[in-house]
């Protein structure tokens, strides 16, 4: 016999499911259906005709093809180009994000948390100072690091010139080690400061996790260590780590997933990015943007989906063995 629900339990299940429905649809249509029709117009070749509207034309795997060109710089940028935005340093660019995030980013904040949360000098105003750039707007922040390695004014500039690394504020016959048009100008420096700029903005962005995730650590553990006799670096690596490895493993994941759609410091330091600034989500966004029927940017949708998986899979996989779960 079925049985049957009160009026109350209906009433939490429309409540429920109600919420649930906006969600649902989101996933549905933005992820689901997004993807399927990426993947689709990925095969084939989209052009505008004059009296019979958008074509498709089965394209097999060429689009496929000129992605691992464009990839491997095999590819002449003239095939395929919009501005020089489409060319393999968005590849190489978005890659070397990954070890930055996972060897300095994460590493950095972590310390960061664990001196806050063992309560150093001056820890209350370290507590702001490093979580406040989070809430600040990026474009802000943007324009804030545009300012300060601002040739004629930036305070960088102007501590090389106090070391005599350059010359006179204005004097374009000497610049010593600063590029004649400015660090984002030059393509040998533009994407080393932006890598700077994301090692700034990802500690503050992601420090409140970790000061939180500490704060929740059973004080008893810390107290009986002490009375061992282990140091803060001996309770940091046994202790500390271990416990709050989940969360690592958790922040590692998101911050490697967004590598692959990262845009806005090269978007907004670059005036809508240069080819040796760009990175695969700004790729994909300015080409579908000057042209929405760009079917190469679909394939390269499709394989950057595979590969991103793959990767981010793997990482998951092999943080998730090196310690077990901690309940506490």
């Amino acid at each position: 016999m079925k049985k049957k629900l009160s009026a109350k339990q209906k009433k939490d299940a429309i409540f429920i499911y109600g919420f649930l429905a906006w969600p649902i649809l989101h996933f549905v249509v933005f992820w689901i259906g997004m993807n399927f029709r990426t993947f689709y117009d990925s095969f084939f070749d989209i052009s505008i005709v004059e009296g019979a509207g958008v074509v498709y034309q089965w394209d097999n795997f060429d689009n496929y093809i000129r992605v691992f060109k464009i990839i491997f710089n095999k590819a002449p940028y003239d095939n395929y180009d919009l501005s020089g935005i489409i060319n393999y340093r968005a590849v190489t660019n978005s890659l070397s994000l990954i070890p930055l995030a996972l060897f300095i980013n994460m590493p950095l904040t972590i310390l960061f948390a664990y001196g806050i949360f063992k309560k150093v000098p001056m820890y209350g105003f370290f507590r702001i100072a490093l979580f406040l750039p989070s809430l600040v707007s990026s474009v802000v922040l943007c324009m804030c690091f545009q300012m300060a390695i601002d040739i004629n004014r930036g305070i960088l500039p102007e501590i090389l010139r106090w070391f005599g690394l350059t010359g006179a504020r204005g004097d374009p016959a000497n610049m010593g080690i600063i590029p004649q048009g400015g660090f984002l100008a030059d393509p040998k420096t533009c994407w080393p400061m932006i890598l700077v700029f994301s090692v700034i903005n990802g500690v503050s962005g992601n420090l409140i996790y970790f000061t939180s995730t500490m704060a929740r650590l059973p004080a008893s553990v810390f107290e009986s260590a002490e009375l061992d006799g282990a140091s803060s670096l001996r309770q940091f690596v046994s202790i500390v780590v271990p416990m709050i490895w989940p969360t690592i493993t958790t922040m590692t994941v998101t911050l490697v997933a967004a590598v692959f759609t990262w845009i806005m410091p090269s978007l907004l330091m670059t005036d809508g990015g240069q080819w040796y600034s760009t990175t695969i989500g700004l790729m994909i966004t300015q080409v579908v943007k000057n042209d929405m029927y760009n079917t190469v940017m679909s394939a390269f949708g499709v394989i950057v989906a595979i590969f991103g998986t793959i990767i981010i899979v793997s990482i998951k996989t092999g943080m998730e063995k090196l310690f077990e779960g901690v309940e506490y």
